[in-house]
């Protein structure tokens, strides 16, 4: 071969070998899919990165059918619901349950111990019961103290009965109410990373409403950036928050809030008193699991800033943001230096 022939047939093999790379490059290239649909009272957003189309397409899709399952199951606003049947058979009669239902009202009464009550998913009875509350601007009822010296009876985590060895549970007075709000949301959120990541996602984030989890690596090769919203002004950004993998959660007071003769009120409930939690405007708190920062974060919302700090300190990793009512801000110690607020207005909570 002479030199001419040998440099073309070179040159022929390096374009065949780059050209072979980039297809290879292609090939390997994730593909993002993102959907977005309405449940559990809000949107879900479901984005993740696949090694192919048809495998996001299968897990997309699997992914949705157990958002599905556990929403017909733990909503206690649907009347086919296994926590409708509870309800209904309040002070009658034991209600045979699915294992993932059983779970989280096990969650659901850990919480409530750990919190003294501050979590309590026996809270229901405050909007169920027709003197209670309705937190509808167009229809608004503020029940009077006399109605919740009635209700608050039946407002206890401690009177719920289980069997998990025979997946029963019993609600033993007529008129409990069992609401999962609060920790249902979380908990599906996680199930549905979990579909995702079993059927061959990447990475991705998966966002029911506010309550988010991410896993695997963001495009940007860095940590996820997480905004947090500001309670005063909802439309507008008040921090973010980096996360490598795990949950962040937010309960807020203007969510769900009516006005009534001057007076507002919010939907977040102090079991205690049957009153709208005082003190904290917002509460975001960073955990590994969406059903922790969940759960978490409603309870130290109604637990308030001091008493708040003490119950987080039982659950070390989880970092968090609490917003005063007066505006003012504190954040754990761990998310010092790591979390950006534009204007630098914060403090840590921890001694």
């Amino acid at each position: 071969m002479n030199r001419r022939a040998f440099a073309v047939g070179s040159a022929v093999i390096f374009i065949s070998l780059l050209l072979g790379g980039v297809a290879f490059l292609q090939k390997k290239r994730p593909v993002r899919l993102f959907e977005s649909r309405l449940h559990l009272g809000t949107m879900v957003d479901l984005d993740a990165d696949f090694p192919d189309r048809e495998t996001g397409r299968k897990a997309m899709a699997a992914a949705w059918g157990e958002i599905e399952r556990l929403e017909q199951s733990l909503s206690e606003r649907r009347a086919d619901s296994e926590i409708a049947r509870i309800n209904r058979n309040a002070g009658i009669s034991r209600v045979q349950v699915g294992p993932s239902t059983l779970e989280v009202i096990r969650m659901a009464l850990e919480f409530s111990r750990r919190s003294g009550g501050a979590f309590d998913p026996t809270w229901a009875a405050l909007a169920f019961d027709p003197r209670g509350w309705r937190i509808d601007p167009n229809q608004p009822r503020v029940p009077s103290p006399e109605d919740l010296r009635l209700i608050l009876p039946r407002v206890d985590y401690r009177k719920v009965r289980i069997s998990e060895s025979e997946s029963w549970v019993f609600l033993p007075e007529p008129g409990m109410v069992l609401g999962l709000g609060g920790i249902a949301k979380g908990y599906i959120v996680d199930r549905a990373v979990r579909e995702l990541e079993s059927r061959g996602a990447i990475a991705g984030i998966v966002n029911g409403g506010g309550d988010l989890r991410v896993f695997g690596k963001p495009r940007s090769g860095k940590a996820w950036r997480i905004g947090v919203r500001d309670p005063f002004h909802p439309d507008r950004i008040l921090a973010r928050v980096p996360v490598t993998q795990g949950a962040v959660a937010t309960s807020g007071n203007y969510e769900r809030a009516m006005v009534v003769n001057g007076i507002r009120y919010h939907h977040i409930f102090d079991p205690h008193t049957g009153w709208p939690a005082r003190g904290l405007a917002q509460v975001t708190i960073a955990a590994p699991a969406a059903v922790t920062a969940e759960a978490a974060a409603l309870s130290v919302f109604v637990l308030g800033k001091e008493k708040g700090r003490e119950f987080l300190k039982g659950f070390p990793g989880n970092e968090g943001i609490l917003i005063g009512e007066d505006g003012e801000r504190w954040m754990t110690s761990g998310w010092k230096n790591r979390v950006e607020f534009p204007d630098g207005q914060a403090r840590d909570i921890d001694p």
